[in-house]
């Protein structure tokens, strides 16, 4: 009996993949059908955006959406860097981390840990720029170790 894509990524949400991609790809075969076609030269965050999509059409279910839940701590943070193609989740480094990172004298708060992408509804066809325009959001030098 096959499932749903969708609940079997949440199931495995908290698996790792030597790609990321991997988290989506490996359970195409396992799942009921879906239009995605393993591309390993699609970036990762355009697979993620365009799965979670499509399973919210084909399943009409917003549930998908709750999947990074699982990966996010409190004190993460949302950014959306220059040139990316979708919002990023940040986690703040310890302070051994920022160290390492640097024998500059930096702020602890500007090192961040990535923990992944993640889909923000209103902010992914460049509405930032607008926002920052606004004076809504500020621009923000960070560090990734």
């Amino acid at each position: 009996m096959k499932h749903s894509l969708a609940s079997m990524v949440q199931q495995c949400s908290n698996r790792l993949c030597s790609d990321p991609r991997d988290a989506i790809y490996a359970l195409l075969n396992l799942s009921l059908p879906i239009d995605i076609e393993p591309d390993y030269e699609r970036p990762v965050e355009h697979l993620y955006m365009m799965a979670t999509k499509t399973l919210i059409n084909c399943e009409q279910d917003l549930n998908i959406i709750s999947t990074t839940c699982a990966l996010v701590h409190p004190g993460d943070r949302v950014f959306v860097a220059r040139g990316s193609t979708g919002p990023l989740i940040l986690r703040p480094a310890s302070a051994d981390e920022t160290y390492d990172a640097t024998r500059k004298k930096h702020s602890i708060s500007t090192f961040y840990e990535l923990v992944g992408g993640c889909y923000v509804q209103g902010i992914v066809d460049g509405e930032v720029v607008e926002m920052m325009g606004k004076g809504d959001v500020q621009e923000e030098t960070v560090f990734l170790v």
